[in-house]
């Protein structure tokens, strides 16, 4: 174009080539002033006319492309609309924010009907079936995380203290305070066992009581009140372990590993069984710091290293600080 125009301005007629490429760019009055069919004023009027087809064309073009467009959007729009609301769609969603909600990662194709069955009814309040619990718990798709664990124990720990409130019957409390325990929530657990008396109650419930509520303050780290609670219990009940557990528990926690290591040697003399135990020892020393846990270890494998073979096993796999014996 910038060619064309300098040729015009000296005078000079455009070639062949430039003169279709004016024709074909629809530039007709300045296609007809090159040839010379046309002088400057009959120019000026074609152009004007040319130039005001040229915008209104454009214009129809814009608007049809406009509407086009908006046609186009509303067709993805429906697409979407029809997308999300398939009720496929939709469960699908929701089945995956349930997963999230309770840090669930994949689960074998075989078990997730199920899960899942599981999983929207506990959504809607409903307490977990016994046997739902049972399977979720030994191998269920590997879904029994801490998340649905602690959700579990909320809701039955609700569900309980509700239960005790209106039948005042002090298991109900004692089952609840566990939950709570479990829902790492031991204020609510002394709350709810608080409002039992104690008067004239059974030793194997009044030692419940005081064993459960022990726990709580182990919990809250009221060392001097857990100790004092679970000796009560186990003057109440020598043949029990739940209150050597306890006291086993709180001594190892406050550094007195020798008598916390013969408190859990008297547990599982009266029947709990080593697997207990040894559970209850891994929650210490997770709660422990790293010298805490070389401590204990240590003392551990010194008294007895077969029996105690797993620490190494467990810190050779965690990588921690191995323990000197």
């Amino acid at each position: 174009m910038r060619g064309i125009l300098e040729r015009l301005a000296d005078g000079e007629r455009p070639s062949t080539l430039q003169l279709a490429f004016l024709t074909d760019s629809g530039l007709l009055s300045l296609a007809g002033l090159a040839s010379g069919e046309l002088d400057h004023t009959s120019f000026e009027a074609a152009a004007v006319k040319e130039q005001a087809e040229r915008v209104a064309l454009a214009k129809l073009a814009a608007m049809k492309n406009a509407v086009e467009r908006a046609k186009e959007a509303a067709k993805l729009e429906a697409r979407a609309a029809a997308y999300f609301n398939d009720p496929a769609v939709i469960r699908r969603n929701q089945d995956r924010d349930l997963r999230r909600r309770y840090d669930i990662g994949y689960v074998d194709p075989e078990q997730f009907h199920r899960l899942m069955a599981i999983l929207r009814e506990f959504s809607t309040g409903s307490r977990i079936k016994t046997d739902d619990l049972v399977w979720m718990q030994h191998g269920g798709a590997d879904c029994w995380t801490p998340a649905l664990q602690k959700a579990h124990h909320w809701r039955e720990a609700e569900a309980l203290t509700i239960l005790w409130r209106v039948t005042k019957d002090p298991w109900q409390a004692v089952t609840a305070s566990g939950h709570w325990r479990k829902a790492a929530e031991p204020e609510k657990a002394l709350y709810t066992t608080a409002e039992v008396k104690t008067d004239g109650l059974a030793p194997k419930l009044k030692a419940a009581l005081l064993t459960t509520q022990g726990g709580a303050s182990r919990d809250l780290c009221r060392f001097e009140e857990a100790i004092e609670m679970g000796l009560a219990a186990h003057a109440l009940l020598p043949r029990d372990f739940r209150p050597c557990t306890l006291l086993g528990a709180v001594h190892i926690q406050t550094g007195q590993l020798t008598v916390g290591a013969e408190w859990y040697d008297n547990v599982e003399v009266l029947g709990a069984s080593r697997r207990s135990v040894d559970s209850e020892l891994r929650s210490i020393l997770a709660s422990a710091t790293a010298d805490e846990r070389c401590r204990l270890a240590a003392f551990l494998l010194k008294k007895d290293a077969m029996r105690y073979a797993w620490l190494e096993r467990d810190a050779r796999a965690a990588k921690v600080p191995r323990a000197t014996r």
